[in-house]
């Protein structure tokens, strides 16, 4: 779940099968086939660290979607027929992500005959409003494995809060609120202590058990919501378990039996146990901490232009249940105007529809730099027939 990058900055995850890496000041990361080190003196104290995140602004639900599968194809309807007919709201500038059921940025939308101000989709006051799971009432009785979600590539890596060749505008707080309900993560400990950073935590960082915090924080505020963490984790499970107790998400995790049907989205949020967590590298104990290639496999993430992007398999099986779609382009670094081109809607669309023709099955996990930019949303929503 890495970048490309040049002078220090490497991609972070290997298309081979992933092994733990070394998280020593002079480790290599190798994430793309471009290896860089790590020269940080251990006195100096890294960029970014515990950067205050943009304010608080109002919860905006989750566009996340449904996962009809190749199913639908059989049933003689055809990859285009699988999407539903949603579309930019009206009045949404081009690059803005469309949030729908809610009060956005730039104005209100109307869903379902209902505005914004009259029916949000968490803590609805009315006694006998339909349970909106992740945004919609549609996914509550659709499998985890059957939904898409929107997701963020190195989400902690972020402009907002200074870090070096970042590949999101936003912080994790202003994510969530925006819509995301997946994100790709890395862990690294730096001075004795667990961080969020990408390659090295002089290019930016966060405590972990701080990053961890927003996100119960969210979880608490937002009790239909139901999130992923991939973790490329450069830390023990244990160290791991220990900012997840510190934090409160502990309270939050799911740990999905070997073998066992997914959940609906709706048992989740009735147990309280709404998020998934899978690490590259590591795998239980604890139960959460699931090894995510034991439940997903994923893409290739090396792309230069939009016609490098391909649906091959790189890491874990196509047998397993859950599916990630890495779609950025670096050339050799994140830049916003690269993604702009692959989040647009048409490229982004055309190539989920591939990927569900050539291994039977739409992403699960839409991963994307530079969310705010494009139609990642609008994207998602129309994978999921919303």
């Amino acid at each position: 779940m890495g970048i490309g990058a040049l002078s220090g900055a490497a991609h972070c995850g290997s298309d081979a099968p992933s092994a733990k890496a070394s998280v020593s000041a002079d480790a290599s990361v190798d994430d793309a086939n471009v290896e860089a080190s790590s020269d940080a003196d251990p006195g100096e104290a890294p960029i970014g660290i515990d950067v205050d995140e943009a304010p608080d602004r109002p919860t905006i639900s989750d566009t996340s979607a449904d996962n009809r599968g190749v199913s639908d194809i059989a049933d003689g309807r055809g990859a285009a027929d699988i999407s539903g007919d949603a579309g930019v709201a009206d009045g949404a500038q081009p690059d803005a992500p469309v949030f729908p059921d809610v009060v956005g940025r730039e104005g209100s939308s109307v869903v379902d005959g209902a505005t914004a101000d009259s029916a949000a989709p968490d803590g609805d006051p009315r006694e006998d409003a339909p349970l909106r799971c992740n945004g919609y009432e549609a996914l509550c009785d659709r499998r985890f494995d059957e939904v898409v979600f929107p997701t963020a590539h190195n989400a902690m890596s972020n402009a907002d809060d200074g870090w070096v060749a970042a590949n999101q505008q936003h912080g994790m707080k202003r994510q969530l609120e925006d819509g995301i309900r997946a994100m790709l993560l890395d862990t690294y400990s730096y001075l004795g202590t667990t961080y969020l950073c990408h390659t090295s935590c002089l290019l930016g960082s966060k405590l972990l058990e701080d990053a961890l915090r927003d996100i119960t924080t969210f979880l608490q505020n937002n009790p239909n919501e139901v999130l992923t963490l991939i973790i490329e984790d450069h830390i023990s499970a244990s160290d791991t378990e220990t900012a997840f107790n510190a934090s409160g998400l502990s309270d939050f995790v799911y740990s999905h039996p070997a073998g066992a049907p997914w959940p609906t989205l709706r048992s989740m949020i009735a147990s309280g146990r709404r998020v998934l967590v899978g690490a590259e590298s590591g795998a239980p104990p604890p139960g959460f901490y699931h090894h995510f290639y034991d439940l997903a496999w994923d893409t290739p993430y090396s792309f230069k232009s939009t016609s490098d992007f391909s649906c091959q398999q790189n890491r874990g099986t196509r047998q397993n249940a859950l599916f990630l779609m890495n779609h950025w382009l670096e050339n050799p670094l994140p830049d916003e105007n690269l993604s702009r081109t692959a989040n647009a809607h048409d490229v982004l669309l055309s190539r989920a529809r591939q990927c569900q023709m050539e291994s039977g099955k739409l992403p699960n996990f839409v991963a994307v730099s530079h969310y705010a930019v494009g139609d990642l949303f609008t994207v998602v929503r129309e994978l999921n027939g919303l």
